[in-house]
């Protein structure tokens, strides 16, 4: 016969090693994961922290003897005193707003343009996203050399008839040079955002608007903008992450220049630690940067989650 009062103290023991069994089959699921964690923080973290460590030395190749006197706020309080320093700010700033807004606006425009009806729309959607899939630096050799070239320059050429054949366009015009590679290389992203944005539509909705009398400019503004802002959105916040990084066009068109009119703040930590040698103030200045970077990836991530959660659509 079974003993009835012996019973009930095996249940929580099984309820326990049920309970075990989850937590040790969730830790196997997630052991493939481990050789990426360790790749990230090698590749990541430990960089990190050793500009964190020469960030606080005076640390100069050119003087490699001399001493470091770690730890030390030198650094930090000369990358804020430095002129060079606040104009590389607000370069970085205007050669980041002023393409992520074009982009956006001229993304919108061809991708209204390409969710048409059209001969050869696949084609042309191809056609259009290609200067996104071309390698930076190849294609700011294109444009230096081919597009932008005093001399043997395509667009003096096409501009010959109205008397700009002579036109140093990367001396005289830096800031608008970069401002639009910038702008070329980056408006397919938005293309694709904003299109998937149209796509995702509902048709019956505009029928009915259009059987209720509304014109084109009507159903775009009360419809379209509505259901396109989060796109939009998504989109300013992206570019601007990943425009305020341009090194590449910057090197190879203008090298910064002339003077400091083009020079970013990429651009001129790569001047001081590969050209001035100095370790210690780069290491400052890129710790700076650094955390600057995450404040705004935090504030769009957390913007981003907000746009679609199941409360921020719904609110739209």
């Amino acid at each position: 016969m079974v003993n009835v009062i012996d019973s009930p103290p095996a249940v929580p023991q099984l309820r326990a090693r049920r309970a075990g069994q989850p937590r040790a089959g969730s830790w196997i699921r997630r052991a493939p994961l481990v050789p990426a964690l360790v790749f990230i923080f090698v590749v990541t973290q430990i960089p990190f922290l050793l500009t964190l460590w020469y960030s606080f030395q005076k640390y100069n190749l050119n003087y490699p003897t001399a001493p470091r006197d770690f730890p030390t706020l030198y650094n930090y309080r000369e990358i804020f005193k430095d002129p060079i320093f606040r104009t590389a700010v607000l370069n970085t700033v205007l050669l980041t707003a002023v393409p992520v807004i074009l982009s956006v606006g001229f993304g919108m425009g061809i991708a209204i343009l390409l969710n048409r009806h059209v001969f050869g729309r696949g084609f042309l959607r191809t056609l259009i996203i290609s200067p996104f899939l071309v390698m930076p630096t190849a294609a700011a050799l294109v444009w230096k050399f081919t597009i932008l070239d005093t001399t043997f320059g395509i667009l003096n050429y096409v501009l010959r008839p109205f008397g700009l054949h002579n036109t140093n366009w990367i001396g005289s015009y830096s800031q608008e040079t970069i401002i639009a590679f910038l702008t070329w290389q980056w408006t397919p992203f938005m293309v694709l955002l904003i299109l998937a944005g149209l796509q995702s539509q509902p048709e019956d909705i505009l029928e009915a608007a259009r059987v209720d009398g509304a014109g084109n400019w009507r159903i775009f503004r009360s419809l379209t903008l509505p259901q396109l802002r989060p796109y939009m959105e998504l989109g300013v916040l992206l570019g601007s992450i990943y425009i305020v990084q341009a090194f590449d066009g910057i090197y190879i068109i203008t090298a910064g220049g002339p003077s400091t009119d083009t020079t970013n703040l990429p651009y001129y930590i790569y001047q001081i630690a590969f050209q001035g040698f100095d370790i210690g103030r780069a290491s400052a200045m890129a710790v700076v940067v650094v955390i600057a970077t995450i404040l705004i990836a935090t504030v769009a991530l957390r913007t981003i989650s907000g746009l679609f959660s199941n409360e921020g659509m719904s609110g739209r």
